[in-house]
């Protein structure tokens, strides 16, 4: 297969420094493209983007914490004939706080932990009715992740490298049939159980580093009880169709050990079941597009950022709202 083997020097055209880039650069390219996923993760359909965590250990490192702050605002909605529309009467922000933090167990394999804070201000200002305003947050869906390396990248001239990713989510945030503001903006979570899959290709090429993830989410039914004051006046069992999330990405290393990412993912899931019967159209969609970069400050400390965009276009989305924002994290790591 072309296996290099890890006592061996480098390949030809490549110095013990470019290896180094490219390994760190393995490490950052999937928190970057993760960071996409956490666009999704903010939106109602796309938790299942909770088997990446932006603490992705590289190939050096034992062990790791972090802080990620998140930031978004809607500007559009998508409807369900995945039409895109601006929303001149609605506004909404969206903030997190992550702390995270990741251990290497065995030689190859990884394991994270997620818990996040979220806060939500909502306005709605129809036309010849009174407008609202509401501001909510709490404690969100807290995530435990593992990444198991099979190969890595650059290991085999030929074959990529491959890596299994395990996650589960639990329901600590507060779902939108439990949210006791009309507008919901007190919700922070999904409000079931999700068991997340998937498979990652990554292989480099000089300073380029190519990624390619496919994720799985089965999420487990639930059941909110009828409440009064809150938006649901009935009790709602539901169960949220499995979830699939395509993430694609490309970055490149700098000699300095920077690096700058273009990644994209898409997010779609089928109809809800919702008391016993399939809800039509309520299956839900998302694209999102992040330009992304990292910079270290030190051998154990690193930044990283993103900008992040769904495509104001029709056929970029499905019952969900169209946002944008910024992700800046900081990462601290032992060797």
């Amino acid at each position: 297969m072309g296996l290099v083997p890890p006592s061996t020097p480098p390949p030809a055209g490549r110095s013990p420094g470019g290896t180094r880039r490219l390994v760190l650069l393995a490490g950052v390219a999937f928190a970057l493209v993760s960071a996409i996923a956490k666009d999704a993760s903010a939106q109602a359909c796309c938790a299942g983007s909770g088997a990446l965590t932006p603490g992705r250990l590289a190939l050096h490192e034992d062990a790791l914490v972090g802080l990620q702050g998140h930031a978004a605002t809607v500007f559009g909605l998508y409807d369900e004939g995945a039409n895109y529309a601006r929303t001149p009467h609605y506004s909404e922000y969206d903030f997190e706080e992550d702390l995270f933090g990741a251990v290497r167990v065995f030689r190859r394999g990884q394991v994270a932990l997620l818990l996040p804070l979220v806060e939500t201000r909502r306005a709605s200002y129809p036309p010849g009715q009174t407008a609202a305003t509401q501001v909510g947050g709490g404690i969100g869906d807290v995530n435990l992740s593992l990444r198991y390396d099979f190969l890595v990248a650059g290991q085999s001239h030929i074959v990529p490298g491959i890596a299994a990713l395990v996650g589960l989510t639990a329901p600590t945030g507060r779902s939108p049939n439990e949210a006791s503001l009309p507008l919901s903006a007190n919700a922070t979570g999904t409000g079931a159980w999700q068991g997340n899959f998937g498979l990652a290709l990554e292989q480099s090429f000089g300073p380029w580093l190519l990624n390619a993830t496919e994720l799985f989410a089965w999420r487990a039914p639930y059941f909110a009880p009828a409440r009064a004051g809150t938006p649901s006046s009935t009790s709602i069992d539901e169960t949220l169709a499995p979830q699939w999330v395509t993430l694609l990405g490309a970055s490149y290393a700098f000699r300095n050990e920077a690096a700058v990412a273009l990644s994209a993912s898409y997010t779609f899931e089928g109809d809800a079941i919702i008391n016993g019967a399939t809800s039509p159209g309520s299956r839900k969609a998302v694209a999102v597009v992040s330009v992304s970069g990292a910079y270290p400050l030190s051998d154990r400390c690193r930044l990283q950022g993103s900008y992040f965009l769904n495509p104001p276009l029709s056929g970029f989305g499905l019952n969900q709202t169209a946002t944008t924002g910024l992700t800046f994290t900081f990462i601290w790591s032992w060797s």
